[in-house]
Parts: C-alpha cells; structure tokens; sequence
C-alpha cells in the first residue's frame, strides 16, 4: 500500500471535475471492474433501490466503461446523471477517488484481501463488501465496515444507505 497515494481525506483536488460529477453530492465508488468473482449484477440492482431514498446519491464505477448493456441501461433509466463510469484510472485519480467517496462497495463472491479494500480503508472510505472470511479478516460488521450477501442487491442498498447515513461507523484506516 502506498501511503504516499492513499491516506484520508483532503479538499477534492480536481477528480471530480474530471470525471464530471457533482463535487456537492455524495460518492458511492466501486473500483473492481471487471472480474467474474464481482457481482457488478448487484451493484446495479442496488443503485435504483438507493436513489429513490437518496437521489442526491453519484455511482462511481471504475474500468466498467464502454460495458454497453450496462451503459444503455444507464441512459434509458434515466440515471445519466447519477450513474459514471469509467475508463482505467492511474493510481493518483484512483486515491483521489477513493477521498472524495463516501462508501466503496466490492461485492465479490471470493477473494483474498484486494488492494481496492485496504486503499478504500486508507482513505478514510467506509468499505461494504462480499461477506467472505478474508475480508473478516480486516472488517469487524458495522464496526469499521458493512458486510453483505454479494447477491443480495437489496442488503447491498441497505448497506450503502446505512454507510452514508450512519456516523457511528467508523472509517478505519490500515
């Protein structure tokens, strides 16, 4: 972990200028793109049960761009303005990312300790994650971090929500 990159919080140094978003809204980030493991599926169901309790909610998915289904769905749902995906980031844009989120969500089926989940933490970014024992390992539920069902898309809202509505969740850093 580079910890010249990725440390907490600062003033918003241009990412969302560059990507386009609101920098007053609040960010939802998933930075895994494409893996079989990640269940971009729930990710995408959860983000309408979201909106319609937060609109003021902007989802963040890195390396997903030029993923057409997911990029018409966008644009016929109407969520054009809430909903940004991306290219590859550099590291740099990525930590810049990682501070200006609220919450970062990784729902994975298996893994070990990704990279995304300990740079998310030493951000100061809450992680909601796959509930797996590798990432037990690093998250204590509802602690320093939300755990969910990966195919769960409704447990996946209610965490976000959770995750950007409770302070009592601390924001652990690695």
């Amino acid at each position: 972990l580079n910890r010249k990159l990725f440390f907490p919080r600062c003033p918003d140094s241009g990412i969302s200028q560059r990507l386009g978003i609101d920098p007053r809204r609040p960010v939802v980030l998933n930075p895994r793109g494409f893996r079989r493991y990640v269940r971009q599926d729930t990710f995408f169901a959860s983000i309408p049960k979201v909106l319609s309790a937060r609109p003021d909610v902007q989802f963040v998915g890195v390396d997903l761009q030029g993923w057409g289904r997911m990029e018409r769905w966008i644009e016929h749902s109407g969520l054009a303005s809430s909903v940004f995906l991306t290219g590859h980031l550099t590291q740099i844009d990525l930590a810049e990312l990682y501070r200006r989120a609220a919450v970062m969500v990784s729902p994975t089926e298996h893994d070990g300790t990704p990279n995304s989940l300990l740079e998310a933490m030493a951000c100061g970014c809450l992680p909601v994650c796959g509930d797996l024992p590798s990432i037990r390992e690093w998250i204590t539920p509802d602690t320093n971090g939300i755990l969910v069902d990966p195919g769960d898309s409704e447990a996946l809202a209610q965490a976000i929500l959770g995750g950007l509505s409770d302070n009592q969740i601390g924001r652990a850093h690695v």
